[in-house]
């Protein structure tokens, strides 16, 4: 069975805040528990006040290392 990916609503995107063609674009996954993704969904990514390597939104772009924060793993498209 494939793993099942979700991807945030357009709601909870931001807006750009620069024309398109400055940014490049990369994917990367965030993996988090099904409780935890409702609140995601509802309010947005939050940084956490401590972590491995300090407060923050941790994401990465190895979906099997993502998949391993937890049942849910978001797909995010970060333009850079």
């Amino acid at each position: 069975r494939p793993p099942r990916v979700q991807s945030l609503p357009t709601a909870i995107q931001q807006p750009l805040l620069h024309p398109p063609h400055s940014y490049s674009s990369h994917v990367f996954y965030h993996g988090t528990t099904h409780a935890n993704a409702v609140l995601i969904e509802r309010h947005g990514f939050r940084p956490s006040a401590g972590g491995m390597l300090g407060p923050g939104v941790y994401m990465s772009t190895d979906f099997s290392k993502a998949s391993g924060y937890g049942s849910v793993v978001f797909e995010l498209r970060v333009r850079l």
